[in-house]
């Protein structure tokens, strides 16, 4: 196996990872802990915010993951393509 296969499949893997973390991260910041967001609210003021931030950021981190993942997977795929050419 060359080396260019090897890190063509190296790459969609790693794409493929950050795919499914980045998923997991946005779905995360969808559907937030029922109890916790109750929690938060009857607190009020900072802890409500933090929550909100949390939430913010997971959401912000499962964007990225998705991105990186398809770059990830698109540059392996074009690693893969050249070769058989």
């Amino acid at each position: 196996m060359s080396a260019k296969k090897k890190s063509g499949f190296v790459l969609i893997l790693l794409g493929v990872f950050f795919l499914t973390v980045g998923v997991s991260e946005y779905r995360k910041s969808q559907h937030p802990n029922a109890c916790v967001v109750d929690f938060s609210k009857s607190l009020g003021g900072k802890a409500s915010l933090a929550l909100k931030e949390s939430t913010d950021r997971n959401r912000y981190y499962g964007i990225s993951a998705i991105s990186v993942g398809g770059i990830f997977t698109l540059a392996g795929c074009t690693l893969l393509l050249k070769i058989k050419k």
